[in-house]
């Protein structure tokens, strides 16, 4: 019977897949005693017998598995030291299967690299922060994927360090106690023999289960007030009673997930929500890209074809069907409608019998949805971007190559592939230098062009302002210097932004280079022919790395060099914005491409119109992008029919910019207009020049004299981030057709006064902000006034000049909306701004008493906003750690610092934080400032 078990466990591991090896190719005690008919105490005593005998291989998980070790030490070509492994994890680290897991458990997780990088890494966060992680709420439709990412963070912590090989991972539905209270008591806490009726022994709760672990609380909505109010004590204080006990106190350490299909701040109470500091939102599956969806789409066939040991061949348009169909269910429908194709299409093979593989086609999904799949069809006078093709996956699950994969390869891998195979032509052909890098310069800049105009990247947001800022200072403080200014003199605001746009784009993309000896030597050659441009990027890029930890291969440093030696290239020539709009998926493409070819420079940028994109959507493009760019030496746009004639009337650079619209494009007319421009003609010497040889009708509108847009200021004693928060709350209250807002830099403004750029580029209304930089002539709000209600009267005194009659009442009714101080801190912060002010206003009094003076409620209000980011930033790890003289600061204000730590310590427990030094000096200053 020994050898019997023995050959069983051996052909068993021989048909593990080392690509998709997992724990579940082991065999089961249980599985084994089925199989032969054998008790399960004896099939376990012969395994353990053959591990002993250094034959098989043992994980004491739960079940236990095991595995033949010849056979695996074999397969992956390692030999194995021991027997026995504590976890499966522990077997891939022996067999150096997971030499970098650390980083790469949430590759499992398909979006993880993309729409869900800022989802992951709340989760990393909330699980590893000490002692025992915060606990976090996971928010989303049913079926995006909320339990599965539960357990992947249950992984993550294991493989971290965070929690021990064997800790538990336990789920507790609460949709089944949702209207019984005792119940929930009795399956969180445990419960005691005779607490009630049929209580006839003791029993752990869940809570006791999952200690050293992960507690999943499942459908948490579903727990009533009552149910919530019975995890208080245990979230604050991590003890409990057992139902029926009063008197014994129990503890455990348990880190809390908790998942919801609703609005948190709908079904939770507020005291419930308050105790959880961190919310991931989930997106549906409507919301995520294609190539994710595509992804998900494959892995289930790939998984039905390994379950079921029979190749699947799939129709492409299948793929266009699922990806395109809307799922109530998210993933766990696409997961269905998968599943269901598999099984009516191997039941029709089991009626012929004479097919081994299954071929998936549309007849296989329910009829129902295919009726509405092909009227959507219809309507939208779709022809699928599919030519409809085979797509065969292979009964061990993996896919075979297939050229529709590549329309789903990253656009920056596509640039890195690009580059290399320009790089190998030149290479081979022993061309001049200067011809190849200027060739590669003008693909690198129409990437970054567009990668620019068709991005959903909002720059408002306080990453991209962040990195734009840095970049900013980096290429000012490098402009001064006589070695850079040549390279860097190319950038100015508008590259600049494209500039933060790649950086912030590619440092949130996880591209594998391949072929490492073609990338050195493209490295080597950019280092000899652009080294002034290599060694400036290379800075930069270390410091982005060690300021914001953001991490970005080599050859997005290629692709930087590139794009700065493409800049100062064209810079003189390029002054005269050339759009070409044209309807059709290519065409203007097409004509911008082979002029810019034929030309040798970049001067086209093309704009292409499918016939059923309405026109004020290119219009609105057309805009994005000539915002974007510097228009003051003119813009011409060549258009191919009447139906873009006027689109002049609505473009917002005529107020300062020369705009000619030239209709019925071709080819050559791009080629003449282009070589006119780099002979440095004017707009309308090119215009009416291409009109004596070509004939097409023409308008040209010159600018009409405007002032100065206007402006508001905002800034903050602690730096850009909080400006930027406290613009993006003032743009939700003002008409920003009149009006923009400008976050700024609070140093610059005190130290350089109306010498700073933003007064020559803006008529500046006033400064909104934490602290006042004393401009004189222009008025300072502070934003506690503004909460307060105190400056309402003058902020609208300010903007009723600028903005219609109208509008002032609108915006004084979203003043009130978006500035209370709730909302304010809400949006400044992550943490949850209830609890937030709780422990503020208690660590605002005992200051008020240490130091023996009141404060004002708008300098309580000031207080508030401040002491609020500097907790999240204390949190998040981006402690500000300067301030002028700080050493003298020290030795001065002893007594201040004491009072300061002796008021924030409870705030120091509860966050788990210490205030450094430089932060205790900005509070010092507001104190300062408000008291006087």
């Amino acid at each position: 019977m020994k050898t019997q078990i023995l050959q069983l466990v051996e052909q068993s591991t021989k048909e593990v897949n080392p690509h998709t090896f997992d724990i579940e190719d082991g065999v089961e005690t249980k599985q084994l005693s089925q199989l032969l008919v054998l008790e399960r105490t004896a099939a376990s005593r012969y395994l353990n017998t053959l591990v002993k005998e250094g034959k098989l291989v043992k994980i004491n998980s739960r079940p236990v598995y095991f595995f033949h070790r010849q056979t695996l030490e074999k397969m992956f070509n390692l030999p194995l030291e021991t027997n026995e492994f504590r976890s499966f994890f522990d077997l891939e680290v022996a067999l150096g299967l997971v030499e970098d897991l650390k980083v790469n458990v949430f590759e499992e997780l398909i979006g993880w690299d993309r729409s869900l990088i800022q989802q992951v890494e709340q989760c990393k966060a909330a699980i590893s922060y000490p002692p025992k992680g915060l606990p976090f709420l996971l928010a989303g439709e049913s079926g995006v994927g909320k339990s599965y990412l539960a357990k992947l963070v249950h992984h993550y912590a294991i493989i971290q360090g965070i929690l021990k090989s064997d800790a538990p991972f336990v789920t507790l539905n609460c949709a089944e106690f949702a209207n019984n209270p005792e119940l929930v008591t009795a399956n969180l806490f445990g419960y005691t023999k005779g607490a009630f009726t049929g209580a006839e022994r003791d029993k752990k709760g869940v809570i006791e289960k999952a200690n050293g672990g992960i507690l999943f609380l499942d459908e948490a909505h579903r727990l009533t007030p009552e149910g919530q109010e019975k995890l208080f004590l245990f979230m604050d204080q991590g003890i409990y009673h057992r139902l029926g006990d009063n008197e014994e106190w129990r503890a455990a350490s348990v880190r809390l997930i908790f998942a919801t299909t609703e609005l948190p701040g709908k079904a939770f109470l507020t005291t419930f929500t308050r105790r959880i500091p961190i919310i991931v939102e989930l997106p549906s599956l409507k919301d995520r890209t294609d190539y994710e969806k595509y992804q998900m789409i494959t892995s289930f066939y790939q998984s039905e074809s390994k379950e079921i040991k029979r190749e699947i061949v799939l129709h492409s348009n299948v793929l266009d069907f699922l990806m395109d169909t809307s799922r109530a269910g998210n993933i766990g429908a696409l997961k269905n409608a998968v599943r269901y194709s598999c099984a009516k299409a191997y039941s029709e093979a089991l009626e012929t019998d004479k097919k081994l593989r299954l071929e998936i086609s549309l007849k296989h999904f329910p009829a129902d949805d295919m009726h509405k799949y092909m009227i959507d069809k219809a309507e939208n006078e779709d022809h699928s971007q599919f030519i409809d093709h085979l797509i065969p996956i292979n009964t061990n699950g993996q896919l075979y190559p297939d050229p529709y994969t590549s329309k789903y390869k990253s656009d920056l891998e596509k640039v890195y592939e690009q580059l290399l195979n320009k790089y190998s032509e030149f290479a081979s052909r022993q061309e001049h230098h200067q011809l190849y890098i200027d060739r590669v310069s003008l693909y690198v800049n129409d990437y970054i062009d567009k990668l620019v105009f068709y991005s959903d990247l909002q720059e408002t947001r306080i990453e991209f302002s962040v990195i734009h800022q840095f970049v900013k200072q980096f290429i000012s403080l490098k402009s001064d210097n006589n070695f850079s200014a040549g390279v860097l003199s190319s950038l100015s605001g508008n590259t600049i932004i494209a500039f933060t746009h790649f950086i912030f784009y590619s440092s949130n993309q996880r591209v594998t280079i391949k072929e490492e000896n073609r990338v050195l030597e493209f490295i080597q050659f950019l280092d000899r022919t652009c080294q002034k441009e290599w060694l400036i990027i290379n800075e930069l890029m270390d410091g982005l790395t060690q300021t914001f930890n953001l991490h970005f291969s080599v050859m997005d440093k290629c692709i930087l060099v590139l794009f700065i030696n493409g800049l100062k290239n064209q810079q003189v020539k390029e002054s005269i914005q050339c759009l070409v709009v044209a309807h059709g998926f290519s065409t203007a493409s097409s004509i911008s491409n082979v002029a810019n070819r034929l030309l040798g420079k970049h001067i086209f940028k093309s704009f292409d119109m499918p016939l059923q994109v309405d026109t004020l959507e290119i219009i609105r493009r057309l805009n994005d992008y000539l915002d974007a760019v510097d228009t003051s030496r003119g813009v011409i746009i060549f258009v191919d029919m009447g139906s873009l004639v006027d689109v002049q009337k609505k473009l917002n650079c005529l107020n300062n910019s020369t705009v000619a619209v030239v209709n019925n494009i071709t080819t050559q007319i791009a080629i003449d207009a282009g070589e006119k421009l780099l002979k440095g003609l004017s707009v309308n010497q090119i215009v009416e020049e291409i009109t004596l040889t070509h004939k097409p009708q023409y308008r040209i509108f010159h600018p009409r004299l405007e002032k100065r847009p206007k402006a508001i200021i905002t800034t903050c004693v602690t730096g850009i981030g909080t400006a930027v928060k406290i613009k993006e709350l003032l743009e939700k209250s003002v008409d920003g057709k009149h009006i923009q807002v400008v976050a700024y830099d609070f140093l610059c403004l005190k130290n350089n006064q109306e010498k700073e750029s933003v007064f020559q580029d803006f008529d500046v209304i006033c400064i909104v902000g934490t602290a006042n930089p004393e401009i004189e002539n222009v008025s300072f709000l502070p934003l506690e006034d503004i909460i307060s209600g105190h400056e309402e009267e003058e902020l609208m005194y300010l903007l009723k000049p600028h903005v219609e009659e109208a509008s002032i009442q609108k915006i004084n009714n979203n003043l009130i909306k978006h500035f209370s101080l709730q909302s304010v801190l809400n949006h400044l912060t992550i943490l949850n701004p209830n609890q937030l002010m709780e422990h503020l206003s208690d660590a605002l009094e005992l200051l008020q008493n240490l130091i023996g003076r009141r404060f004002s409620n708008a300098t309580r209000i000031s207080m508030y906003v401040h002491l609020s980011c500097l907790i999240e930033r204390l949190v998040t790890q981006r402690p500000i750690n300067s301030y002028p003289n700080l050493e003298t600061f020290n030795q001065q204000q002893e007594e201040f610092i004491q009072v300061v730590r002796q008021a924030f310590e409870s705030i120091e427990k509860t966050y788990s934080i210490t205030i450094p030094l430089a932060e205790i000096g900005y509070i010092y200053d507001m104190v300062k400032i408000k008291v006087q």
